[in-house]
């Protein structure tokens, strides 16, 4: 049996945060995997720069099976890489994944289709749709987040917020496809702080980087050392 830990975060990580950020992770790996030996680790993640990659190295180096969650066709994908060097990283860890699911085109709402919104708002659905199906198939959904309340759709903060809430705003329609890995219904999500390579990039305060926390819909955020014992048993 698995213990599926999904991953989202942000793709702009501060190069000199991230030794420390991998260090975090690779903790985390190791409580969850202590915690629960009867379980296999397994990673989900879309593998897009930054959160996704790291995580996916981490995973791969201490032999946890990997499931590339692509959120459209790979060549498509491709194009939103910023660099040589991270596409590369994209192509490398994708090799090394165990499985790859390639999601299709997302349903939407009525309304939107009426409207004539749908080629603007694509590449976002599509984007949440892999944050949607992500939530859906993971037991933990560990994030690589500055803590910002941000309304990007697809972005961290709402696939966070749909995590704990299973709402995400304004796509109340939108369907994950089928259920290839697991029923799951947890809220239970693994913080690690981080900030952002941008001029506004420091994280919520009073947050600091590379803090963890547990955070759950009931609780909120709790010390990283005090996972709810009601979600340990659901595990």
């Amino acid at each position: 049996m698995f213990l599926n830990i999904g991953v989202t975060g942000h793709r702009d990580l501060l190069t000199q945060e991230m030794p420390a950020l991998e260090a975090r992770v690779r903790s985390f790996f190791e409580a969850m995997a202590q915690r629960y030996p009867a379980l296999e680790l397994q990673l989900l993640t879309p593998l897009a720069e930054g959160s996704d990659q790291l995580a996916a190295r981490v995973a791969l180096d201490m032999d946890i099976p990997v499931v590339a969650v692509l959120p459209m066709a790979r060549q498509e994908y491709e194009q939103d890489f910023t660099g040589q060097q991270q596409l590369l990283e994209f192509r490398r860890l994708l090799d090394a994944a165990q499985q790859v699911i390639v999601l299709p085109g997302p349903a939407r709402t009525a309304a939107a289709s009426a409207a004539g919104q749908l080629a603007a708002l694509s590449r976002d659905w599509q984007y949440a749709q892999a944050g949607v199906f992500i939530s859906n198939h993971c037991q933990i959904l560990l994030a690589l987040w500055d803590g910002k309340a941000v309304d990007a759709v697809g972005g961290t903060a709402q696939v966070v917020h749909y995590h704990l809430t299973a709402v995400m705003e304004g796509f109340a329609q939108l369907q994950s496809s089928a259920h290839l890995l697991a029923d799951n219904e947890n809220d239970l999500a693994y913080h690690i702080v981080c900030s952002r390579d941008r001029p506004d990039g420091a994280p919520q305060d009073p947050l600091q980087p590379l803090q963890p926390y547990w955070i759950t819909s009931q609780q909120g955020r709790i010390a990283a050392d005090e996972m709810p014992a009601e979600y340990a048993l659901m595990l």
